[in-house]
């Protein structure tokens, strides 16, 4: 009892209580209360263990009530034996802050108010994480004779605004109440939520049931991880709500769009939590859930700004059932891995860093900074990299380009020849050095400027159309810390056109990164290239062209103004040349430009090949039908065959019905793989799954339909989606029946319907 100068003083306080078989908590409940009330009434509905004696002990006074399956009558029955001014009202599984405790005394100076909230802690979860928790202010503390009473079954509630009306004074007190019923260990060992649904089940069945009911029925299919029960039982308590003209309370909506995210509906989730935002636009909760639907649906960046938010409003309203940490710990952790996401490693640990500020417990916090710790010790003794660039009039590119590399170089210099857009502002906006270079028709000259500039280790070097996509971004991230400083270029594959699903079509190999001390220089003033010696690495990372821009006659004019200057052309240079008059359908002249390249014979094997495989095309452009093979067959003068020649060949025979010609040229086709290191133009689909596409296409038009299904399944391993072999399939599993099992090399992946091969 509270107690001045060893006197007891008149009773100001009652503690009132309902109790069954609670020996196990009681105690500790007193124990919190002994020395701020004046007063215990403990109601027993039935207790057959050391209950009563322990409440006794405390100087409880103890009545018997015969338990009726209805909490409001046996807590309005506790309320009939109170004597005090003011009535205090916990559960055996309550305690009161030990260090707020003394300030409950308070509300016997007010006189404004006849209730009072204080602070409910209800604890969730594992008994030894202090928090996991939600928070709310709760009217625990009320004057006594006023009439008040408790309503429902289960779940009861004060009947509040039955005896105050809609708008009376309430006084906050500074007070913490510790509920620990609905930690794992105690809901298990008491049953508590199938105990409550059925009580709640019970309660429904009459007629004029509140759509409070409906909340806590939700709540425990929710606890019971029935969750479209919860969804749908929480979803009527909202519409009950509407119907009485009132607005659903807050908590309603806590619950449906937890619900949602712990069933995986986030689809279902969204935008409709906007409206609930719009309803309670400070309660930090839904915010939270609101990060956590545009996280999944891969908008880190919006997400970000809505958690960040989430800090701001911070956890104070407690007039809302607020999750701890959702204004803190939590926001920060999801902070933290937006920022992953988004590739900023060190306001992602800084985030991981202020999440177990709030929470030091924060286990997989603590595990994500300690990686990303360890990924900076790395990095620190990784290779340092200087972008460099060359741009004009660039704004619709920039970005992107530099986004692809944020977080990988530590550098960017950026030689601006002539911008009149904002490429140079962008630059600038992005830490980039910016340089003027005043314009020559030299994209050599340009790029030796560039890389003069460079300070750091390594160089890399992209044009502003460039992009590094997010899994080749890994890799170079990987490779920065990997690569031996004894290799001096690495080259990268530069994809130039990809198909639907983005997998490359055309590419060629380019020295991407090279070390600045080895002083490497680009050679020639268009279509450059870098001159490297040394230990080179033949890296899969991809670099991928995606010109927005009109493709001009530029390049063209350059060459065309250096021979009316009278210079001599390289062997380069002439290939080059003629590549650019094929691209403007001068035909005619690119033959004899190829040509000049060839009778050089300084050119690069893999170019000559390339020039040959060319001429082809321009022959059949003029319609030189006589010339078509030779070309083709010419290179192999230069190497053995290429799998792209040995298609163009094939597909030469095939359209003149020489079928046997076509099989071995496209067989030869097949048994070849791409050269490890080449540099030039590469298109993989000729030396993957075309030839066995085209075999399909000869052994069907020779009457052999087992060996034309055959290549066809092996061709649908390389595109499984592809759906001109789809066709085929299922064309092949109508004409041979049982034989399809037998002549196919994979499963079946489709049916559509219908006669003939396709390519």
């Amino acid at each position: 009892m509270h107690q001045t100068d060893n006197r007891v003083t008149e009773t100001r306080i009652s503690l009132c209580m309902i109790v069954k078989n609670e020996a196990f908590l009681i105690g500790k409940c007193l124990e919190s209360v002994k020395h701020v009330v004046d007063e215990i009434i403990v109601v027993d509905t039935g207790s057959t263990d050391e209950t009563v004696s322990i409440c006794e002990s405390h100087g409880a006074k103890v009545f018997p009530f015969e338990w009726q399956d209805n909490f409001a009558e046996a807590r309005n029955y506790s309320l009939q034996q109170a004597a005090g001014d003011w009535i205090l009202w916990l559960d055996a599984d309550e305690q009161l802050d030990e260090d707020t405790s003394q300030t409950l005394r308070e509300i016997l100076n007010v006189q404004e108010a006849d209730i009072a909230l204080i602070e409910l802690i209800n604890y969730i979860g594992a008994a030894d994480n202090p928090e996991e928790a939600f928070l709310l202010h709760h009217h625990r503390l009320f004057r006594n004779h006023k009439g008040f009473q408790f309503n429902g079954r289960i779940h009861e509630q004060l009947n509040v605004q039955e005896i105050l009306g809609s708008n009376f004074p309430v006084h906050k007190l500074p007070v913490k109440v510790h509920h620990f019923g609905y930690i794992n260990a105690v809901v298990e060992v008491k049953g508590k939520s199938e105990r409550n649904k059925q009580l709640l089940l019970k309660e429904k069945q009459n007629e004029a049931y509140s759509p409070w009911i409906d909340y806590h029925l939700a709540s425990e299919y929710y606890r019971l991880g029935q969750y479209e029960e919860a969804y749908d039982t929480v979803n009527s308590a909202i519409k009950s709500f509407i119907e009485n003209q009132q607005l659903p309370p807050s908590l309603c909506y806590k619950l449906k769009y937890d619900t949602l995210l712990s069933n995986g509906s986030y689809e279902g989730a969204w935008p409709s939590i906007e409206r609930a935002i719009l309803l309670y636009p400070d309660y930090v909760d839904l915010h939270f859930y609101k990060g956590l639907i545009l996280d999944h649906k891969k908008k880190p960046e919006l997400a970000l700004e809505v958690f960040k938010h989430c800090i701001e409003l911070g956890e104070e309203n407690l007039q809302h059932l607020t999750l701890r940490g959702m204004g803190s710990f939590h926001a920060w952790y999801q902070i933290g891995l937006c920022y992953e996401k988004l590739e900023r490693r060190k306001d992602a640990i800084h985030a991981y860093e202020q999440t177990l500020v709030s929470n030091a417990k924060h286990e997989l916090a603590q595990q994500a900074l300690e990686r990303l710790q360890e990924q900076e010790q790395l990095d620190s003794l990784a290779i340092k990299i200087s972008l460099c660039m060359i741009v004009k009039n660039e704004e619709e590119s920039l970005q992107r380009c530099l986004d692809s590399v944020s977080g990988i170089v530590d550098e960017i210099i950026i030689i601006d020849t002539g911008s009149t857009d904002n490429t140079k502002l962008i630059a600038s906006e992005n830490a980039a050095n910016v340089y003027d270079f005043e314009w020559i028709d030299d994209f050599g000259a340009a790029r030796n400027f560039a890389f003069s500039k460079a300070t750091q280790e390594y160089i890399l070097w992209l044009d502003a159309d460039d992009v590094i996509e997010s899994k080749d971004r890994t890799a170079l991230k990987e490779l920065k810390r990997e690569l031996s400083r004894d290799i001096n270029s690495v080259s990268m594959p530069y994809v130039l056109t990809t198909n639907e699903s983005g997998e490359p079509l055309f590419s060629l190999r380019r020295n991407r990164l090279v070390r600045r001390d080895a002083n490497f220089k680009w050679i020639g003033p268009v279509h450059e290239y870098l001159e490297v010696y040394g230990p080179i690495f033949h890296s899969e990372i991809c670099i991928y062209h995606k010109k927005d821009k009109q493709y001009t006659d530029r390049n063209l004019r350059i060459y065309e103004n250096r021979l009316a200057a009278g210079e001599t052309f390289t062997a380069r240079d002439l290939y080059y040349y003629a590549n650019e008059l094929k691209d403007h359908a001068r035909y005619q002249d690119a033959l004899d430009y190829y040509e000049k390249f060839l009778q050089t014979k300084q050119g690069w094997y893999e170019d000559c090949i390339q020039a040959c495989l060319k001429m082809e095309s321009c022959h059949e452009k003029l319609n030189q039908e006589s010339e078509r093979l030779p070309a083709l067959f010419r290179s192999f003068e230069f190497d053995k065959p290429h799998s792209d020649i040995c298609c163009q060949i094939g597909e030469w025979m095939l359209n003149h019905n020489r079928h046997q010609q076509a099989v071995y040229w496209f067989e030869q086709a097949t048994q070849l793989a791409i050269p490890a290191g080449q540099l030039t133009m590469t298109q993989e689909s000729t030396w993957t799954w075309i030839p066995h596409l085209k075999l399909c296409v000869c052994y069907d038009q020779s009457g052999q339909p087992e060996k034309a299904c055959y290549h066809n399944e092996i061709a649908l391993s390389y595109l499984p989606d592809h759906p001109s072999m789809l066709y085929n399939q299922t064309y092949f599993k109508r004409i041979l029946g049982e034989k399809y099992e037998l002549a196919s090399v994979s499963s079946v992946r489709s049916d559509h319907s219908d006669g003939g091969s396709e390519v």
